[in-house]
């Protein structure tokens, strides 16, 4: 008996001991965390909601597309929307929610005044058919989106994930390939088009934006590209408006670089703007914007500039204010109902989210 109460006791303790890791609260961005994984969670999570509940719903855009589109915007599908789709999300949230600027989302939550559903365009990278597709139906409506933009590009540099469309497009996988070969031998980089693709985002290292650059210059030198849109197009919006937020100088992944460089790229993005006489938001894009894309130097960097906000683009929606960790959600090429039922299954996540950190 007293063995059989030994064991029992033991028992207890692992089972208990396995609870408190389980729950144990995650490390910053718990939030996110959470929301990723809720999204994930299979079954799928129920929807079927008639309304949206108050709160603060960021919107993420990147590029668009339609028939005449340029060959470039095309072929970067990634995270692209066809621009008719968009122009149906926005005609639905003018009906169903209250637009309003970013830079207005957190005096919202400090006034206690969210009785109802608001919502936020957003836009990362600053790509030109912003400009000539949607921002017209924006400008028509007085709504004011973010662009979070990237001083290198604004310059006239392209951001590399296009230029890797174009050069597997024109058969050049096994040239950019060897390129990338000789800067980072010790990754395994694959001569086949959407492995290669898939290995340029997964296998990041900053220097990948240089040598796709090259490659791009020597294979393709007759056929320059403009992705994205320079200093007096982005003027062109403020004066609409519009505001500009930091996305880093050339769009590096966070997660990937020391705290020095995390402040070179977010310090010196900052200092590019304010010489082409753009004054930024006070408001930082995370790129690519997952969880696995910061690290806990990304948060003391932020933590040391408090008059700074950073936003993520893993999902969510705000139900409550953050400094460092505001919810977006990405679209892609979804229809309507593709959307509708997008936002309803972020407020699930979120939801979820919220019910497992209280625990």
């Amino acid at each position: 008996m007293k063995t059989l109460l030994v064991h029992s006791i033991q028992h207890c303790k692992q089972t208990l001991a396995q609870l408190r890791h389980r729950i144990a609260p995650l490390p910053w961005p718990a939030m996110q965390q959470h929301i990723e994984a809720a999204l994930t969670t299979k079954p799928p999570l129920k929807t079927g909601q008639k309304n949206h509940p108050p709160g603060v719903y960021i919107f993420l855009y990147h590029s668009f597309h339609h028939d005449h589109s340029q060959a470039w915007a095309r072929l970067y599908r990634k995270a692209a929307t066809h621009r008719d789709h968009f122009l149906a999300h926005l005609d639905y949230l003018r009906h169903h929610m209250t637009p309003i600027r970013l830079s207005a989302v957190p005096e919202l939550f400090r006034q206690g005044t969210l009785e109802r559903p608001y919502f936020v365009i957003t836009f990362d990278d600053a790509y030109t058919n912003i400009l000539t597709d949607v921002a017209p139906a924006l400008i028509r409506h007085g709504i004011q989106p973010t662009l979070f933009a990237c001083g290198a590009f604004t310059q006239g540099r392209n951001y590399y994930r296009v230029l890797v469309s174009v050069l597997l497009d024109q058969g050049f996988a096994t040239t950019l390939a060897d390129h990338l070969r000789q800067a980072l031998p010790e990754i395994p980089w694959s001569h086949e088009q959407n492995t290669l693709f898939t290995q340029t985002k997964d296998f990041y290292h900053p220097v990948i934006q240089s040598v796709v650059e090259q490659c791009y210059a020597t294979c393709l030198p007759a056929a320059p590209l403009r992705v994205h849109m320079n200093a007096d197009e982005l003027r062109q919006l403020q004066q609409h408006g519009w505001e500009i937020g930091n996305h880093t100088l050339e769009h590096e992944t966070l997660s990937a670089l020391n705290a020095a460089q995390i402040h070179h790229t977010l310090a010196h993005n900052h200092t590019v703007f304010q010489q082409l006489g753009i004054e930024l938001m006070p408001w930082v894009s995370y790129p690519n914007g997952l969880a696995r894309h910061v690290k806990k130097e990304v948060h003391d960097w932020m933590q040391a500039h408090p008059e700074l906000h950073g936003i993520f683009a893993g999902g969510g929606v705000n139900f409550r204010p953050s400094q460092t960790e505001w919810l977006r959600i990405g679209i892609g090429d979804h229809d309507l109902g593709q959307f509708i039922q997008r936002i309803e299954l972020h407020v699930a996540a979120t939801r979820r989210a919220l019910e497992r950190q209280t625990v």
